[in-house]
Parts: C-alpha cells; sequence; structure tokens
C-alpha cells in the first residue's frame, strides 16, 4: 500500500476513533465547552497520521479550554515495574506566565510504582495535595500546585504512557473535567495506535513488495536460462527434420522434439502460474482479437494436423477490429485452452468461435473453443479450474500434463474481471467459453471493413472443405471480405458446381489439400471450361512448394486455417496475375541482398540463426556482445539487427540505445532492431520500447515465424511491436 493510501487509512481510523470516544464522554458530561475541545483536539490528532507529531496541538486545544496551569504526556518506555519505567518523550502545555521547566522530580515519578500500578489497571487518578505524603506534597508546592489528575495512556492493551493535569485548585474539578481529562489520553492512545498500525503495514507492504520483485527477478532469470538452450534444442531439430533423414533418424528426431515441446510447456505452465498468484492488475491497451486468435492457431495448427484434427477460427460480423483489454492475459488463456482442445481431441475439430454482443463503445467479448474430443465427466466439471486438477490422474492415463493449464486460465479470467465455463459430455467434446467485458479501442463504428482490392470484391468464391465447421469458418471468413460464397464438401461436387450452365461461374475456389483429387482439380475444371483461379489451402507440414503449386495450377497456397490478411492478399493476387508477379520479383530480389546482423552470446543460437536464415537468401554476421555489434555497424550496412537482451560486455539494451543516438548525431535513417530474448518479465517489450527497438520475439521463436519477420521488414522498416 502506498504512502497516501496509509495516510488516508490513518487519518480515517482517527476521525472514526475519535467520534466513538467523544460519544462515550457525552454519556459522562453534557458540559458544551468541554465537548468542544475535545472535539479540536480529536481534528488535530486525525489531521496527520503521525499520532505523537499532533500531540503538542491537542494538548494546547484542550489546556486553554479548562484554564489549568500545566497540561503534561509522557510517554514511558519498559513494563510497570519500577526499575523498568523511564520517561522517553514529553510533551507540555502550560499557562502563559508559567514556566516551562520541566521539575526535577514529580510525584508520580517511575520510582513510585504504586502511581502506576493504578494507571496500568486503567484507572484514572485524582490526586489533591493534601491526600499526598509530605514528601510528594511538597514538591507539588514547589510549583504552587495543589494537585494532580491522572490519565493513562494505552496502546495495543498496555500502558504506554500518562497524561496529568496539574492546577492550583484541583478540588474544583468535578466528573465532568476527570471525564474529559480521561477522554483525551483515550484519544492519545487511539492516535498512537493508529500510528503504530500504520506503520507496520508499511513495512509489511515493503517487504512483501520486495519478495514480489526478487520473485519476478528469480522467474525472469530462470525464463531466460532455460529457455535459451530450449530454444536451440527445437530450433536445430526442427532444421534436422526438415533435412533428408531415414524412417529410423526421423523418429529419433521426432523423439526429441517432442520432449523439447513438451518441457517448454511445463516450463510456460509453472511460471505462469506464479505470475498470475502475484499479479492482481489487467493490462488496458488496443488489440485485434481476430488477430490474436489467428496467431494462436496459428502458432498451434501443425499440433493438430499432425493428428488428423482440423482446426479454425470464426468470427462474428459485428466483431470489431479494436478493442481494449489485456491482449497477454487473453493470449495465455487462448494457448492453454486451444492446446488442451487439442490434446484431447483424436479426431474431428477445434473450432475457436470470437462474439461480440454490444454497441459502439462498452460491450462483452465472448471466447469460444469447441472441440470434437472425449469429454469430460460431470464429477471432473466441479473441480476442473483447481491447480494440479486433471481429468484422469491415474498412473495409466493416456494424457499427460500439470493441470496447471486451467488454474491458470481461471486466474487470468478472474483478474480481467471476466467468467469462464465449461459446458460437456463424456465422448461428447468440451466447450469452454469466456466472457469479458471490455470496449472498442477506436472512435466510432470499428467492425473489420473490407479488405481486399476493388476488382475482387464481391467475387463468386467455391469454398471445398470436407469438415463442415471448418468450412463454416472459412465463408465467413470470405464473407467479411466482401466475397459472394457457395459451399462443397468433395471435388466431385465442386466440378458439377464449376461446369453449371445458366448460374454465375465461380471465380475463385478454395480447397482444402487434405480431400482426394484436390491436387488435380485446377486442370480437371479448365478441362470443363472454367477459369477461375485456384487457391489450396494445406497444412505446414503438407504445404507443397510455390513453383510446384503453379505446376499443378494454383495461384497461390496458403496455410491452414487461413489468416484474414493473408487470405485477402492471396485473392487480390489470384485474380491479378500480373500483380502477383511483379510483387513476387520485388520480395525475392530483396530478400537475396537482405544483411542481417545478429547479436547473440550463445554459440547454438547463433548457429540456430545461420541455419534458419542463410538458406533463404539472407545475409548473416554474427557478434557476440554489444560492443561488437557497434563495431560492425560501422563497419557495414544492416537492413535489420536481431538484438540478445542478455548479453556480456554490453547488453542488448545498452546498445540499442548507443545505435540510436549515434544516429541521432549523423542524421542517418533507423535501421530495425528486432529483441530476441528468452525473458518472460512482461515489462519487457515496454522495456524495448524504450530503448528504441522496434519489435520483440521471445525464444524458442518457430524459424518460419522468423523468415516472415524479415521479409515483412524488408520493405518498409515499420514498426512491429506487439505483432
Amino acid at each position: 500500500m502506498d504512502t497516501p493510501a496509509l495516510t488516508a487509512l490513518a487519518v480515517a481510523g482517527a476521525a472514526a476513533g475519535a467520534a466513538l470516544v467523544c460519544s462515550l464522554a457525552r454519556r459522562r458530561t453534557a458540559d458544551p465547552h468541554l465537548m468542544q475541545a475535545l472535539a479540536t483536539a480529536a481534528e488535530r490528532l486525525a489531521a496527520t497520521p503521525d499520532g505523537a507529531a499532533a500531540i503538542p496541538a491537542a494538548l494546547a486545544a484542550f489546556g486553554n479550554a479548562l484554564a489549568c496551569t500545566r497540561l503534561d504526556y509522557e510517554e514511558l518506555a519498559g513494563g510497570i515495574a519500577a526499575d523498568s519505567l523511564r520517561s522517553t518523550r514529553r510533551h507540555a502545555w502550560v499557562a502563559p506566565g508559567v514556566g516551562d521547566t520541566a521539575p526535577p522530580d514529580r510525584p508520580w515519578h517511575p520510582d513510585r510504582s504504586r502511581w502506576f500500578a493504578e494507571l496500568a489497571a486503567g484507572r484514572c487518578l485524582v490526586a489533591p495535595a493534601a491526600d499526598l505524603p509530605p514528601h510528594e506534597r511538597a514538591l507539588l508546592a514547589a510549583d504552587g500546585l495543589a494537585g494532580l489528575i491522572l490519565a493513562p495512556v494505552v496502546v495495543a492493551g498496555r500502558l504506554h504512557g500518562l497524561v496529568s493535569l496539574a492546577d492550583a485548585s484541583v478540588r474544583r474539578r468535578g466528573q465532568a473535567e476527570v471525564a474529559a481529562v480521561r477522554t483525551l489520553a483515550a484519544l492519545i492512545g487511539g492516535a498512537l495506535e493508529r500510528a503504530r498500525l500504520a506503520a507496520e503495514l508499511a513495512a509489511s507492504t515493503a517487504k512483501a513488495e520486495a519478495g514480489d520483485r526478487a520473485k519476478r527477478e528469480f522467474l525472469a532469470n530462470i525464463s531466460h536460462e532455460v529457455r535459451t538452450p530450449l530454444n536451440g534444442v527445437l530450433g536445430m531439430a526442427g532444421l534436422l527434420l526438415d533435412s533428408e533423414l531415414s524412417a529410423a533418424q526421423r523418429e529419433l528426431a521426432l523423439v526429441v522434439r517432442s520432449s523439447a515441446e513438451n518441457l517448454h510447456t511445463l516450463l510456460n505452465d509453472l511460471i505462469d502460474l506464479a505470475q498470475s498468484e502475484g499479479e492482481q492488475r489487467a493490462e488496458r491497451t488496443r488489440f485485434d482479437p481476430l488477430r490474436l486468435a489467428e496467431d494462436v492457431v496459428a502458432m498451434l495448427a501443425e499440433r493438430a494436423h499432425a493428428k488428423g484434427v482440423e482446426i479454425a477460427v470464426a468470427a462474428a460480423p459485428a466483431l470489431p477490429r479494436r478493442l481494449l483489454g489485456d491482449r497477454s492475459r487473453l493470449g495465455q488463456v487462448l494457448v492453454n485452452l486451444v492446446g488442451n482442445a487439442i490434446k484431447f481431441t483424436i479426431r474431428g475439430h477445434v473450432l475457436v468461435q470470437l462474439d461480440w454482443l454490444g454497441g459502439e463503445s462498452d460491450g462483452e467479448l465472448t471466447v469460444t473453443v469447441e472441440d470434437t474430443g472425449i469429454g469430460i465427466g460431470a464429477e471432473a466439471q466441479s473441480h476442473l479450474f483447481a491447480p494440479f486438477f486433471q481429468g484422469d490422474g491415474s498412473s495409466t492415463r493416456r494424457h499427460g500434463g500439470t493441470g496447471l493449464g486451467l488454474a491458470i486460465c481461471a486466474r487470468h479470467v478472474a483478474v480481467m474481471g471476466g467468467r469462464i465455463t465449461c459446458s460437456s459430455s463424456l465422448g461428447q467434446g468440451a466447450t469452454f467459453r469466456v466472457c469479458l467485458p471490455t470496449a472498442q479501442g477506436s472512435t466510432g463504428h470499428s467492425v473489420r471493413t473490407v479488405m481486399v482490392s476493388r476488382q475482387a470484391r464481391g467475387a463468386t468464391t467455391l469454398v471445398i472443405e470436407p469438415c463442415q465447421a471448418v468450412r463454416r469458418a472459412i465463408v465467413g471468413t470470405c464473407r467479411r471480405l466482401g466475397l459472394v460464397t457457395e459451399e462443397a464438401s468433395s471435388c466431385a461436387e465442386a466440378l458439377e458446381r464449376l461446369a453449371t450452365v445458366g448460374a454465375e461461374t465461380p471465380r475463385l475456389v478454395l480447397v482444402a489439400a487434405n480431400i482426394p483429387g484436390a491436387g488435380d482439380l485446377p486442370a480437371a475444371a479448365a478441362g470443363r471450361g472454367s477459369n477461375a483461379a485456384f487457391i489450396l489451402l494445406a497444412p505446414v507440414s503438407r504445404r507443397p512448394g510455390g513453383a510446384e503449386s503453379r505446376r499443378l495450377g494454383f495461384a497461390a497456397c496458403l496455410v491452414k486455417p487461413p489468416r484474414t490478411a493473408r487470405l485477402a492478399e492471396a485473392v487480390t493476387r489470384a485474380l491479378d496475375t500480373a500483380i502477383e508477379e511483379e510483387s513476387r520479383d520485388a520480395t525475392r530480389e530483396h530478400r537475396h541482398i537482405m544483411r542481417v546482423l545478429v547479436v547473440e552470446d550463445d554459440t547454438v543460437n547463433q548457429q540456430l540463426m545461420k541455419a534458419v536464415l542463410e538458406p533463404e537468401g539472407f545475409r548473416v554476421d554474427v557478434a557476440n556482445d554489444g560492443h561488437e555489434a557497434l563495431e560492425a555497424l560501422a563497419r557495414a550496412d544492416y537492413a535489420v539487427v536481431l538484438m540478445d537482451l542478455l548479453m556480456p560486455v554490453m547488453d542488448g539494451l545498452t546498445c540499442t540505445r548507443e545505435i540510436r543516438r549515434l544516429e541521432r548525431e549523423r542524421g542517418a535513417a533507423p535501421i530495425p532492431i528486432i529483441a530476441v530474448s528468452a525473458a518472460d518479465d512482461r515489462s519487457v517489450e515496454q522495456r524495448c520500447r524504450e530503448a528504441g527497438m522496434d519489435g520483440h520475439v521471445r525464444k524458442p521463436f518457430e524459424p518460419r515465424a522468423m523468415r516472415r519477420l524479415l521479409r515483412r521488414l524488408a520493405p518498409g522498416r515499420r514498426n512491429v511491436i506487439g505483432e
């Protein structure tokens, strides 16, 4: 809790305590003069969380009202035993004309334990001089006083100090004055107690924040140290699988990659769980919900297709292009839900559906992940979101995992102010639904607009896909792009439609690669007189090369499921081959002259970068740290810099700031700098922006994603942070 919050807490507590004490005092006295003095003292004690600092002002207000000779507050340390009491702090108010020098001795001196036994018992003492022993009477007479009123100040249930009123005529003081002194002592004790509690709360908060910072630093370091070698293992395994291997070698390489992926998933789950326990504040940034879902599905699609499971993204027509919310948390929720759906689905499909309920400002985003997997029993559903819970916890279970994914999802959704539910039956698949209150991230009506060229808009498009759920999702994407759609579930049905007389012939055909006869469809359609353009939708592992797809008669080949933006580009190019060839030639020419500087201290990751980029025509130079990077940039011109963050000699952030400083001094155009790091701290992207970087890629990365990123950067050098 911060200092203003502690101050507000203390002041509010003081005001409440003062009101209670004054209310009790009213039962003993109805003297409005005394009540006004108590109210003033209470207000001054409540004005600051430091109770001791306000005591002099409270004594002055009360002393003036009572017109006494002197009014003292004395703080005591130790117990009530005579040999352990000592005075540690004293505040005094004296009447005008009376000296403020403390007497060398007092009748209630700590050496006289009988006074403190009474005070420790919580009793207020009235001691006229005539009732005191001769030596104590003499002490009062030396100051011209006729007696004392003593009231205990209790803090945390123990005698902390006392308030003493000395007067020339104590016998004139009635029960009202005695009750008022006791009330003043209670007010002071309450103020000191609140100050003590506030100090303890501040110390506890500081300790908790220090512990949280230490935990975050530990998690960031662990993430970096483990993900760095994992990046090398996964990357090299992927490159090995892309090479010529025997069946036995490929099987071994697949085991290596699968084991590394499982370790990576476990690491992510444990770190996400640890982070979600301490973080209770959601971010509020602008993001594209459809693009986020497509990113997650693209990352996991190969895993689904390897099992023969179809996967797709469907979005409602009214889904806004921009929303305000926590993109990172929602992305983690989607990764867990979609990953679980793929893991527990043997055949069929996984569908991610995005819906929007609301107007042009506030509303609710609903994300539904539906699968046709093994389903979840009613008993298991009641414990589904508990940490470490698994639907099948037996030692013979078919599906592994830590049981953390859904618990992490539930915590993230709760922090975002939403809700997550599940509906399922054994053998009937499962549907997880996440509902999040949110708002549109742009002014006016921001529903996704048409993204294809004017020539392609309104073109009749035939979608051929055997899985109905996936076909409907692709049809929905086409309609959002402004295309008129028709559907078919087989090549035979499609050929009949393409040969139909008297109807508008489809100008574009989207065909799934897993349909029997898909590769022969363009030639067969041309034999029946169709001049439609064909686009093949294929999983990454079964995607033919550009030359092969053109030989078969396809204008383009897209990874399945197709991203909305990529589909729009392919549709536009497919209906204008001249534009396609010109763009392809320009991309190829730029790619082959692109020089990349990799700043990385890990030799395995250096080799991985070279192995990923050089076969694609990129020229790769390596620097081992930030200092070597500055020297390399002084010797040669680079199209882009891939910068590690944690390195010896000079780290990536320091190196980036120095590069930007030199560019400003020389008036040079800024070179794109992309952070490539295993750091998992949520502040990494912000620190990268502040240092001057243009983007951030987390290890381990997908080689294809890295190549796409560099191609996208090459022509325009545009900012890609958050993509």
